[in-house]
């Protein structure tokens, strides 16, 4: 996920907010794990625009020789509080999204999954 693409994608998300959000790449330690023998990479960043926080999830698989890119974006929280969380890159994915881009790329894979789920949530200290 770039941030051009990000602010693209706020701007249809949230056109009545203040588009002048700050981006940055969010190393969090509560990911969801997605198991693909297929995944590459995992992209997470943040915007804050001082009223709200947004999340973007980017996934990068490889399958029959071509790169894949899945993601999703949600509004993470609207509050007071706002600017701490972003200063100190709290948060990071949503479950309901996690599963719905693991449906999309199973459905390409034609994987399955191990799980109840298709993502569990890790905690790495």
């Amino acid at each position: 996920m770039t941030k051009s693409l990000a602010e693209k994608i706020t701007s249809k998300l949230l056109p009545s907010e203040s588009q002048n959000f700050v981006w940055k790449d969010i190393d969090s330690p509560v990911l969801m794990t997605l198991e693909s023998k297929y995944q590459k990479s995992a992209k997470n960043i943040q915007g804050f625009n001082d009223k709200v926080r947004v999340n973007f999830v980017n996934r990068h698989f490889f399958f029959n020789n071509k790169d894949i890119f899945v993601g999703y974006g949600y509004e993470m929280e609207r509050d007071i509080n706002v600017r701490k969380s972003f200063d100190e890159g709290l948060g990071g994915e949503n479950a309901i999204g996690c599963n719905a881009l693991a449906e999309i790329i199973f459905s390409i894979t034609r994987e399955k999954s191990k799980e109840d789920a298709n993502c569990t949530l890790t905690l790495s200290l």
